[in-house]
């Protein structure tokens, strides 16, 4: 009787554990696939390059743009906050189409190349000469974060197709759950980050407009600079991203001959 008893535990333990050690099965094996991880790296690149220095475009505004008007500064900070994210509603579109007609990969370097551009041209557009110039870099910065959320998700299932080639395993949930883990982990340290830059520029809140030449110049190239070349680097990676959009079709039609269309 007590043999009984115990059999169902027995059973209940080699079941949890076999639960365990599939997990930690799958998520080895899905970070050991190179063309995740190029997505993953690109995607931290890009979205934290932003948010890095998310703070100091609204400074660089108030502080250099206005020379420390705040309320002034603090208009045009919203001016091109809303432009960007109404540009961001039209980049989706774009992005979309050029998806379709060249390939995801090479719409990410159009997009992400496109919002280069719209950081670069922050040192120059932000000058206290003509504050309106501030919105120009706008619709261009949009199209980093709104092309790469668009064409993400869509090349991260590519790679779930691809896995299920190899391993005969479909993973969309570990995919999808790492992908987005790396996306918040990285978040979370960008803020952080862009904090301690802003306080190694110099900058100083109590000096309101009479920030040191230093710290302003500091502040202006890492807004510039940072995310630019992050999203280089994400070009990079990517451009060794090995599943075209001929090899996920391929990748499609195998699957779909071997377990039907699903």
């Amino acid at each position: 009787m007590q043999a009984e008893q115990e059999q169902p535990h027995h059973e209940q333990r080699q079941t949890i554990g076999h639960i365990i050690g599939d997990f930690f099965k799958g998520f080895a094996t899905t970070l050991k696939f190179k063309p995740f991880m190029k997505l993953c790296i690109a995607t931290f690149l890009v979205f934290n390059g932003f948010i890095l220095i998310a703070a100091f475009q609204s400074y660089v505004i108030i502080y250099y743009v206005f020379e420390g008007d705040q309320a002034a500064g603090s208009v045009f900070v919203g001016h091109s906050g809303l432009v960007q994210a109404l540009s961001a509603l039209v980049v989706i579109g774009i992005v979309t189409f050029l998806a379709t007609k060249i390939g995801k990969r090479r719409a990410f370097y159009v997009s992400t190349g496109i919002s280069m551009i719209g950081y670069v041209s922050k040192w120059f557009c932000y000058t206290p000469d003509n504050p309106w110039l501030v919105l120009i870099p706008a619709p261009l910065m949009a199209f980093g974060l709104a092309g790469l959320f668009t064409l993400m998700p869509s090349m991260v299932a590519d790679v779930v197709d691809a896995d299920e080639l190899n391993t005969h395993e479909r993973r969309e949930g570990m995919y999808g759950s790492i992908f987005w883990w790396v996306v918040k982990l990285g978040q979370s340290a960008a803020i952080l980050g862009g904090g301690i830059l802003l306080v190694w520029t110099g900058f100083d809140v109590e000096l309101g407009g009479d920030q040191t030449e230093r710290a302003i110049t500091l502040m202006r190239l890492c807004d510039a600079l940072i995310p630019a070349a992050a999203s280089a680097i994400a070009i990079w990676a990517i451009a060794s991203y090995s599943i075209t959009e001929e090899k996920a079709h391929d990748v499609r039609m195998q699957l779909e001959a071997r377990r039907g269309a699903v």
